[in-house]
Formats: C-alpha cells, sequence, structure tokens
C-alpha cells in the first residue's frame, strides 16, 4: 500500500495505518530504508510528522478508541504511550515499556480493548492477555490460547467483552 498526498503517491511503503478515532490524523506504519516507523498525516493541512520512532522495527501497533493510548511493540518489548494533542498533531507521551519472554521470538500483532484497560497480543504461536490498572502498569497477565496453532487477526468486540481472532 501506498500513502498519496495532493494526488502524488509517496515514497513510503505503508504496512498498517488507521485513523484517529476524534481528529483528522491518519496513524501509520512505514518503512523508510530497511526500519519500519510511525507517522502521523493530518488530511486537513496535508502534513506529515513522526510519531514513534524506535531502534528496532515495530512489531505491531494499536490505538484505543478514545485515542488517548497508544500501544506498539518491538521485538520482544511491549510499549505503552499516552498520546496528547497539539494543534493539528499529536505526541505520544509517558511512555511506559516491559519486556516479555526472549529477544528470540517477538511480539506481535497487539491490539487495545477500546476501554484501553486490556492488551491482547500474540506470542509464540498463542495470544496474551494483559489486565493493565488506572496508571497503565501491567496487573496481570493471561495465556488464553495454548496449542500448536498460529492465532492471528486479533478484534476486539466495539464493547471490549469479546476477541475474536482467527486460526
Amino acid at each position: 500500500r501506498r500513502l498519496f498526498q495532493n494526488g502524488e503517491q509517496s515514497a513510503e511503503f505503508v504496512y498498517a495505518y488507521f485513523w484517529h478515532p476524534r481528529l483528522p490524523i491518519l496513524i501509520y506504519t512505514a518503512y523508510i530504508g530497511n526500519k519500519l516507523r510511525v507517522y502521523g498525516f493530518n488530511a486537513e493541512k496535508s502534513s506529515k510528522f513522526k510519531l514513534i520512532e524506535e531502534e528496532n522495527n515495530i512489531t505491531g501497533l494499536s490505538l484505543n478508541e478514545k485515542g488517548r493510548t497508544l500501544v506498539w511493540s518491538t521485538n520482544n518489548i511491549l510499549h505503552i504511550g499516552e498520546i496528547s494533542e497539539d494543534e493539528g498533531t499529536i505526541r505520544v507521551e509517558k511512555k511506559k515499556f516491559f519486556e516479555f519472554g526472549t529477544k528470540e521470538k517477538a511480539v506481535l500483532e497487539v491490539n487495545i480493548s477500546p476501554s484501553g484497560r486490556y492488551i491482547a497480543f500474540l506470542y509464540d504461536k498463542d495470544i496474551y492477555l494483559i489486565k493493565l490498572d488506572e496508571e497503565n502498569d501491567v496487573e496481570e497477565i493471561v495465556k488464553i490460547t495454548n496449542d500448536e496453532y498460529s492465532e492471528y487477526n486479533l478484534c476486539w468486540s466495539p464493547n471490549g467483552r469479546y476477541l475474536a481472532f482467527y486460526k
């Protein structure tokens, strides 16, 4: 997929994207050189801005429905950031992170629930669920699948009570 701006195709290869729920901002990951980075694009101002730059490739990205919490993964590290708004752009602040498992296996396909209280993610073919407390600190981690098959395409129901996935 390619991002278009004013009818012209950008040089970036867009990997994943979604709209901010309240602002005319597209949040997307793009390969720049050989690194996957996260950008924002204000559709009204036709302006791009860097949102997250990590040393390692970003392997998952999710925003809660209120647009206040952004979750992403790099290798075996899960990052939690709070979004602040500033005149047509957004920033990630108060970043928290924790390591999960070993560096040989990546945390993939992170997906934050609509309420922002739960994060589902894939690790070593299984789905894990993290419950966050009010300060976005990890309260509990539960492995919710345990079989020989890989799961993917995690998707929360609008009320956040159910998690669907493909096996």
